[in-house]
């Protein structure tokens, strides 16, 4: 069987890129091939896959009002993501994809893709991400789940983040 493995990262730089490689042991120790998809980064581990990778995307950088609007659309839809992740489905043939960190560098854009293949999809979560813009589920220090229900304002409403906008 051909599983396709995607994370934003391609080295283990926490516990989603450690999950993602101890996974894709396991699946090739069971005589399964393994493809990825990722973003690139110099950090990257090498791979047969990365002409597919996604063009690098630092948040952190310091960079232009212009850079962090086109950055911050990235967040939410990725045009390259969607057509790098339909051209290696479309030469790899895999039967199964398992998402696990897509959200930021590569994005939910993908899914869409994913759905015009009707291949099977299956996602390990590894944080709040889906039900929190902010990943932990707390507003002030006390547990809030306002945003569960697809509220994403209350973020912006409660300042979740840093006690930011």
């Amino acid at each position: 069987m051909k599983v396709l493995l995607i994370n934003k990262f391609f080295y283990p730089k926490g516990g989603d890129g450690v999950s993602l490689f101890e996974t894709a042991k396991l699946l090739q120790k069971k005589g399964h091939k393994v493809i990825f998809f990722a973003m690139k980064h110099s950090d990257n581990l090498p791979s047969a896959y990365e002409k597919y990778f996604v063009s690098e995307v630092d948040y952190e950088a310091e960079r232009s009002l212009l850079d962090k609007a086109k950055a911050g659309g990235r967040l939410l839809y990725s045009f390259e993501a969607k057509k790098k992740i339909n051209e290696l489905i479309n030469n790899e043939k895999p039967d199964i994809i398992h998402l696990h960190n897509i959200y930021h560098q590569i994005s939910p854009s993908i899914l869409h893709t994913l759905r015009d293949w009707n291949l099977p999809v299956i996602m390990t979560l590894h944080d709040y991400k889906l039900v929190c813009p902010v990943y932990i589920m707390l507003a002030k220090e006390r547990p809030c789940e306002k945003c569960k229900s697809g509220k994403y304002y209350w973020c912006l409403i409660n300042r979740c983040s840093k006690n930011s906008y």
